[in-house]
C-alpha cells in the first residue's frame, strides 16, 4: 500500500485536515499524470511536424513566401492530405483530356493533309485534259494557258511542301512518333534496314503519298516482305481448326464495316472537331467512311 500511497494527493491544511493519523501533513505529490499528458502531446507535436517537413512544410522563421500564407505544421498536412487526392485526380483527367486532343489534331491534320492532296490531283489532272483537248484542236491560246496553269499548281505544292518539311523539321515528328509507337518490329535491325529501303523505293516508283499513308505503306511493304515475323501460328492453327472465315458482306461499305482503330479516330475527330453539332458530326463520319474505302 505504500506505493499507492505515495501518489495518492492529499489536500494539507494549516488546521491539521487532510494529515495523517498521527498529526504528521502529507506534502502533495508531484502530478504525473499532467506531466505524462504533456510529454505525449510533445511527441504528437514532432511526429506531425515531422510529417508536414516530409510534404514540403518549414518553420514560419524559414517561410520565404507571404506570411499571411504560412500555416502551422498540423494545418499544413490536413490541407496537404485532402487537397491532395484532388489535385493528382484533376491532373490526370487533365493529361488524358491534353493527350486526346493532340491525337485529334494529329488525324486531323493527316485527314486535311489527304483531302489537300485530292484536290490538287484532281485539279492537276483536269489541267492536263485541258492542254490535251487545247493540242488536240489546234488552239495554241488555251494550250499555253493549260500550260501555265499546270506549272503554277506544281510550283505551289512544292512551295507548300517544302513549308512542311522545314516546319517538321523544327522538333519531332509527331506523326512518325505515333507510327513508330505502334510498330515495335521496328526495334528489329533487318525490318528497320527494308523499311528505309521500302520507304525509297515508293518514292522512287513517284509515289506522292505522305504522313500516316505513307508510313503504312511502308509497314505494308514490310509485313509482306517478312510475314514469318508477323504470323500468330496459335492464331493460324486455330483458324485452320475452326475452318474459313465467313464471306464478306455484298453491297456498300458502312461506318460498321471500317476496323475498331478506325472507327474511333473518325468518334475523336468528330466529336472534338464539331462539338455539340450532330448534324456536322454526321456528315463528317460519312464523308470519313467514304475516303477510308476509296484508300482501301
Amino acid at each position: 500500500m505504500l506505493t499507492l500511497r505515495k501518489f495518492y494527493v492529499l489536500r494539507a491544511s494549516a488546521d491539521g485536515e487532510g494529515a495523517e493519523p498521527g498529526g504528521a501533513a502529507v506534502v502533495n505529490a508531484p502530478n504525473v499524470v499532467g506531466d505524462t499528458d504533456d510529454k505525449d502531446a510533445d511527441e504528437a507535436q514532432q511526429q506531425i511536424e515531422a510529417r508536414a517537413r516530409a510534404m514540403g512544410w518549414t518553420e514560419k522563421s524559414e517561410f520565404k513566401g507571404d506570411p499571411a500564407k504560412w500555416r502551422d505544421a498540423a494545418e499544413f498536412v490536413e490541407r496537404g492530405e485532402n487537397l491532395l487526392p484532388l489535385v493528382k485526380a484533376q491532373n490526370k483527367r487533365l493529361e488524358r483530356e491534353v493527350a486526346e486532343l493532340k491525337q485529334t489534331t494529329r488525324e486531323l491534320g493527316d485527314y486535311l493533309s489527304k483531302t489537300e492532296q485530292r484536290a490538287y490531283d484532281r485539279a492537276l489532272a483536269d489541267l492536263k485534259q485541258q492542254r490535251k483537248e487545247a493540242l488536240a484542236a489546234g488552239d495554241g491560246d488555251a494550250f499555253e494557258k493549260a500550260d501555265e496553269q499546270i506549272k503554277t499548281v506544281e510550283r505551289e505544292a512544292a512551295e507548300k511542301a517544302a513549308k512542311r518539311a522545314e516546319k517538321a523539321n523544327d522538333g519531332p515528328d509527331p506523326v512518325y512518333a505515333e507510327w513508330e509507337s505502334r510498330n515495335p518490329w521496328l526495334k528489329d535491325t533487318e525490318l528497320s534496314e527494308y523499311a528505309e529501303f521500302a520507304a525509297q523505293k515508293l518514292r522512287a516508283s513517284g509515289e506522292k503519298a505522305t504522313g500516316a499513308e505513307f508510313l503504312d505503306m511502308v509497314t505494308a511493304k514490310v509485313k509482306a516482305q517478312f510475314p514469318a515475323k508477323f504470323t500468330n501460328p496459335r492464331r493460324e492453327s486455330a483458324q485452320a481448326v475452326e475452318g474459313a472465315a465467313p464471306a464478306a458482306r455484298r453491297g456498300g461499305k458502312s461506318y460498321a464495316d471500317m476496323p475498331a482503330d478506325a472507327r474511333a479516330a473518325c468518334d475523336r475527330m468528330a466529336k472534338n472537331g464539331f462539338p455539340g453539332d450532330e448534324k456536322a458530326q454526321a456528315q463528317f463520319k460519312a464523308q470519313y467512311v467514304k475516303q477510308h474505302f476509296e484508300e482501301a
